[in-house]
């Protein structure tokens, strides 16, 4: 049986707060009234004519949420996958935390920006409870705070998540014996889970996403923190309306069907890295983006639906805009570009052990470069394919580093300094148990071990085509000016 998890507060007292926030009840009127109850259509805007997308906004909230800028990327990513059951293009993602505890602290912030219908949440799960809320997941995304507690019912529900439907078999004894009944749970449903480490991790499909954190994670904005116990209950209400109309925009969004002139671009960049089992899933957030990016103005349907307190299908059918077809959206480069900046270098490979922390990054990094210049200039007077030099390496200890060696360079790299060789030493253990390195006893040095790579490319990311590669049949060969979501630079593409 799923436990619920009950909150008695979704709304999180916010980390910033904007001038308009704080200035006079008059001027925040005016604000929050212009502000438009659903999400903007991405648009050229300004003089120099610079594509503005709602994903802007999106950063602006979530930093007044006190989301570090490193975090970013990955909390948009987040956004997508919460709001993909109600758009019907599900997807499945596990924030890996890596012993950090800020894989969860993200998600809160994350489900502050998502109407609470969209989905449902337990501590764990059982296959007995997947039969009884068997109708209860459609079109809601599952949110599991500690995936391991979810291992019990791996199986099923990666069949569910990667299929959108499975079989289950309901077992129960009767008057006339044991009976056994097929049940049939069908999605759209998406997920989004926290695993502490990639042991613990629940979903074991490649089509599925993966993030990892990094180790290294960078504060909130200071120029923008706001003391929490500084703010009067008044500011308070007033990020709490802000937020309501930001998650309205959410609300209001609908499935329509996408089509993307340029899938077989991604596609066969995809088949060429062998990473196609991603197809699917970057195909759907393709959809979720220009969704978004084509949200529509509020219709008339809609402000008398809510003006009236009376059902839109009630409104549809007296307006006779029933039977009115879904227009077909196309994507667009801008579409791709968001998608681009989103996910690139951002998503898991399949193997999920290929992920480095940054510390190990530099250590492997130390080795490599201590391994190739340790001959001297042998590399260079004879150019020798990777195979060739890896093997040079393994056969000539004296290019191999020691524990200490490692220690003292790595700690000139101008990374964060570590205070001592048994943290390097347990992270060698890391890159040896993913077969990345080597160790060795040293021949030349009694007692000692040395250290070689048995590789040079720790590239664990699936890498996509470049916006510059996207040729957009609407929008043609110019280049456009388009701002980065992100980093706020602008782009030119």
């Amino acid at each position: 049986m799923g436990e619920d998890v009950n909150e008695t507060d979704n709304v999180l007292v916010p980390a910033t707060l904007t001038p308009a926030l704080l200035g006079s009840a008059q001027s925040f009127r005016e604000w929050i009234l212009s502000i438009p109850s659903y999400f903007e259509r991405a648009a050229p805007v300004g003089p120099e004519k610079v594509w503005d997308t709602r994903f802007s906004r999106m950063c602006l909230v979530l930093k007044m949420l006190g989301v570090p800028a490193n975090h970013l990327q990955t909390a948009l990513t987040t956004l997508l996958v919460l709001n993909s059951a109600h758009l019907d293009n599900s997807l499945a993602l596990e924030l890996i935390d890596n012993e950090e505890k800020s894989g969860g602290n993200l998600l809160r912030r994350c489900l502050t920006l998502i109407p609470e219908t969209f989905r449902v949440e337990f501590a764990d799960i059982s296959k007995d409870f997947l039969i009884l809320q068997k109708d209860q997941f459609k079109g809601k995304v599952i949110i599991a705070s500690d995936s391991s507690k979810y291992k019990k019912v791996a199986g099923d529900l990666n069949s569910l998540l990667e299929s959108q439907r499975v079989k289950l078999k309901n077992t129960a004894g009767g008057k006339y014996g044991i009976t056994t009944q097929p049940i049939l749970v069908r999605g759209p449903v998406g997920f989004v889970s926290i695993a502490q480490n990639s042991k613990s991790a629940v979903l074991n499909r490649p089509s599925f996403l993966k993030i990892h954190f990094n180790s290294g994670q960078s504060a909130a904005d200071t120029r923008m923190v706001f003391n929490p116990q500084a703010a009067t209950e008044e500011q308070k209400n007033r990020f709490k309306l802000f937020l309501a109309k930001f998650i309205n925009g959410f609300r209001r969004l609908q499935f329509q069907p996408v089509q993307i002139p340029f899938e077989d671009v991604i596609a066969q960049h995809l088949a060429q890295t062998r990473k196609s089992a991603k197809l699917e899933s970057f195909l759907r957030a393709l959809r979720i983006i220009t969704i978004i990016n084509r949200s529509p103005d509020e219709s008339d349907e809609e402000r008398l639906s809510k003006d009236c307190g009376v059902d839109m299908k009630i409104v549809k059918s007296a307006l006779g805009t029933v039977n009115i077809p879904q227009q077909k959206l196309v994507s667009s480069k801008v579409d791709y570009y968001i998608f681009w900046i989103l996910m690139s270098g951002l998503i898991k490979k399949e193997n999920e052990d290929v992920f480095l922390s940054e510390r190990q990054r530099r250590i492997f990094e130390v080795i490599k470069a201590h391994n190739t210049t340790g001959f001297g200039s042998t590399f260079k007077d004879f150019p020798m394919s990777d195979y060739e030099q890896l093997t040079t390496i393994e056969n000539y200890s004296e290019s191999w580093a020691s524990l200490e060696v490692i220690f003292e360079k790595v700690n000139k790299d101008g990374g964060e300094k570590i205070s001592n060789t048994q943290i390097v030493y347990r992270e060698l253990q890391e890159l040896k148990e993913k077969k990345l390195i080597k160790e060795m006893k040293d021949p030349g040095a009694k007692n000692k071990l040395g250290y070689y790579v048995t590789t040079f490319d720790i590239q664990d990311t699936v890498p996509l085509p470049h916006s510059s590669e996207i040729e957009d049949p609407a929008l043609g060969k110019a280049k456009i000016r388009i701002q980065n979501p992100i980093t706020g630079e602008i782009d030119e593409i």
